[in-house]
């Protein structure tokens, strides 16, 4: 609940961001306001709980022995992600060998990504793993990315602006891969 929260109460911030790359002047798009982007971060929310069910939901990261062994380098404000990363872990005991936890966030700075690694945390910004995932599969990303395109009955982006969007965010071995095949 806490990530969700955190979601809810940054999207705003992400948003903003975004806009002043040129995405929002691109589709010529006046600036939102706060409560549009609440409104619309709770939308975002509402469809990721619709797509996945309850799959997703993360229990007992609050409990004292599992943020106790979160690495003290891990930001204070930060503390319940690499907490809900270790349940995940716990669960993969058996299989950790064949399995991964990765953490995805732009966040890297808060979340002691060396102290992590031992543990079996592999922390990672979102354009890393979107070019780990191209590197293992890239016949698969590309089936997701034209998805992503096709999908949406109001898609948001050109082909180039999902590209473009990717490199903004890190993922320059996945464009580059696909401004190639394009």
């Amino acid at each position: 609940m806490e990530i969700e929260v955190e979601f809810l109460r940054n999207w705003g911030d992400v948003v903003q961001r975004e806009s002043k790359t040129g995405r929002s002047r691109e589709r010529s798009l006046p600036p939102m306001t706060a409560e549009q982007m609440r409104r619309g971060a709770a939308h975002r929310l509402s469809c990721f709980r619709a797509a996945v069910g309850v799959d997703y939901e993360i229990v007992g990261y609050e409990a004292p022995q599992i943020i106790g062994r979160v690495p003290a380098h891990t930001d204070p404000k930060d503390v319940h992600v690499g907490a809900a990363g270790l349940v995940f872990q716990d669960a993969l005991e058996d299989t950790a060998d064949v399995d991964r936890v990765y953490i995805i966030s732009a966040n890297l700075d808060d979340l002691a990504v060396r102290q992590c690694e031992p543990l079996g945390l592999h922390i990672v910004g979102p354009g890393a793993f979107i070019d780990l995932l191209t590197n293992l599969d890239a016949n698969r990303v590309e089936k997701a990315l034209e998805r992503s395109l096709g999908d949406l009955q109001r898609s948001p982006y050109s082909r180039e602006q999902l590209l473009r969007t990717l490199k903004l965010h890190g993922a320059h071995a996945t464009c580059a891969y696909f401004q190639r095949r394009y």
